[in-house]
């Protein structure tokens, strides 16, 4: 198995594997309705059950040496959601999930575990879509036209991923690290306002929820 194989040769070299930086990830574009079923797992292969693969594989070495770092590369789109990305915007909401459990379950044993939400930063990813079978339907004219938008312009990013590769290694080296840090100039204004906007709507309709008890 190539992840078997390549985490031999780290430790060979390096002795001890003390931060494993999930990075691996690939783009997908269309409404919900015409998602190409292969495409989709696909992605979710690269996304989200690849990167639970590497996690699992460095858990072990990390829990007898009481330490270590797993830093997991989301996507300010596991907050946005945006019309076109139900697709990424799922796999990478799964991985953060799943990140938060997992921080509950190793911190204690003094491993650490971050996720990070990167806005829109000048790489390869917009390029780098799984391409599946393409089935546009009429009535998701929008969908296509930003799609093409994207694609017309794959590297107008602002945000510059050295900086943010730098930012990375800081924070997570710090005592007081953030469970979830948003990158990006921006990212965490849109951030805030999405998060407000769900407490405004769950507080909303709290009486609804408050029905659904068993009298006594």
């Amino acid at each position: 198995m190539r992840i078997d194989q390549a985490l031999q040769e780290v430790k060979e070299r390096f002795g001890t594997i003390d931060v494993l930086v999930n990075h691996a990830g690939r783009g997908y574009s269309g409404a919900v309705e015409e998602g190409d079923e292969a495409a989709v797992e696909e992605l979710f292969q690269t996304n989200f059950f690849g990167l639970v693969c590497l996690i699992k594989k460095v858990l072990p070495d990390m829990r007898q040496q009481h330490a270590g770092a797993i830093i997991n590369i989301s996507s300010l789109g596991a907050l946005t959601c945006g019309m076109g990305a139900g697709y990424d915007s799922a796999s990478k909401g799964a991985l953060e999930k799943l990140s938060e459990s997992l921080r509950k379950e190793v911190e204690p044993l003094g491993i650490k575990v971050m996720v990070v939400e990167p806005g829109a930063f000048r790489t390869r990813f917009r390029v780098a879509h799984v391409k599946g079978k393409e089935t546009l339907i009429d009535d998701y004219a929008a969908v296509a036209e930003a799609r093409a938008a994207l694609a017309n312009d794959p590297f107008g990013q602002n945000g510059d991923p050295d900086k943010a590769a730098e930012v990375i290694v800081r924070t997570i080296a710090a005592k007081d690290y953030p469970h979830l840090i948003l990158l990006g100039k921006g990212s965490s204004d849109t951030g805030i306002q999405i998060l407000q906007d769900q407490i405004t709507e769950i507080a909303k309709w709290k009486e609804i929820a408050d029905q659904t008890y068993f009298e006594k």
